[in-house]
């Protein structure tokens, strides 16, 4: 008997129930499915989604198939009958004197970091990862690309004396958006984001390093003064991993550490994203470490490790798995 021919296309429109909730940045309605010609979608995480410029999400039957093998011996053709999605908007960058500029110590949180790390450690991860301030005693953490291209900076403010984010009284802030604001950069201005701590993974000795990718950019510094020994980089958030951000780690050896209360998201969306050749090895280490007091307080691997700096080595257990010269800011 010959084998059934298969082709696949995208899911015609017919109203919102033919528009599902997108895989990656799972917003409903915003992802198109491949179906059959019976209209048998091939898979949940197979299709396009609508958002080509914020999200970008792509897995087409023939990556499918190539990831997991054609089902009951069935020979299927990809024979797309759309349009192909235009190429994503290419991102623009800031000028690096302004991280060069911003460059300062003088940061309620790198305060906080003084306080329980040696003056030269603190010295070295501020250097390594290109810490700014604010006048206003904000920490800047700059997303620098590979190719050393500044996308944006993230503006944060922290308690000096725990370490704590004051959510309270402002918000997160980005230098693109300041500098809009000051007509330093055209209103036109297309950030994309990259993992923080992107540029030091071509940076001379870390070529092998193990990754380790955590959520806060303050976990990543936390985790680099405990642990230089590994290259350690921040989504940014929960909401934040997604497969554009994760290309760089292609062929490099990674090990994710979500916060307690995101371990499930991120094992799901790791779990997607790995298809397009990361590998990344998700750890559970903070649930498994952690009381539920702990995890019901949304707490992260930092939190974890600053905690228990003055109880014993934390290294055992994870080998288990000046002033601001600007005014502007």
């Amino acid at each position: 008997m010959l084998n059934k021919l298969y082709t696949y296309h995208l899911q015609p429109y017919a109203g919102p129930s033919t528009r599902h909730r997108c895989p990656q940045c799972e917003r409903p309605h915003e992802f198109t499915l491949y179906v059959d010609q019976d209209g048998n979608p091939v898979h949940e995480t197979v299709g396009i989604g609508n958002r080509s410029s914020k999200c970008g999400y792509k897995y087409t039957p023939k990556q499918y198939f190539l990831d997991h093998g054609a089902p009951d011996k069935a020979q299927r053709i990809y024979t797309p009958k759309t349009t192909l999605l235009p190429d994503k908007p290419k991102p623009n960058y800031i000028p690096f004197t302004y991280v060069q500029q911003s460059l300062s110590l003088a940061s309620n949180f790198v305060t906080f970091l003084f306080s329980i790390f040696p003056e030269d450690i603190v010295l070295r991860v501020a250097q390594d990862y290109w810490l700014g301030a604010t006048k206003a005693g904000e920490i800047i953490y700059w997303q620098v690309d590979e190719h050393g291209q500044p996308r944006t900076g993230k503006i944060m403010q922290y308690d000096a004396r725990t370490g704590h984010r004051i959510r309270d009284q402002c918000g997160v802030n980005w230098v693109h958006s300041k500098l809009i604001r000051r007509h330093e950069l055209p209103a036109s201005f297309h950030m994309v984001q990259c993992l923080f701590g992107t540029h030091l993974l071509n940076r001379s000795g870390n070529e092998d390093k193990l990754v380790v990718l955590v959520e806060a950019e303050k976990t990543a510094i936390i985790g680099c003064c405990m642990y230089p020994e590994y290259v350690w980089l921040a989504t940014g958030g929960k909401q934040q991993l997604s497969t554009e951000k994760l290309r760089v780690l292609i062929g490099r050896k990674v090990l994710a550490f979500p916060d307690a209360d995101g371990y499930d998201e991120w094992r799901k969306k790791i779990d997607l994203c790995n298809h397009i050749g990361t590998s990344i090895t998700i750890s559970d280490y903070l649930v498994r470490n952690a009381d539920s007091q702990f995890v019901d307080s949304h707490a992260d691997i930092a939190d974890l490790l600053i905690s228990q700096l003055q109880i014993e080595p934390v290294h055992t257990q994870l080998a288990e798995v000046h002033e601001p010269n600007t005014e502007y800011l």
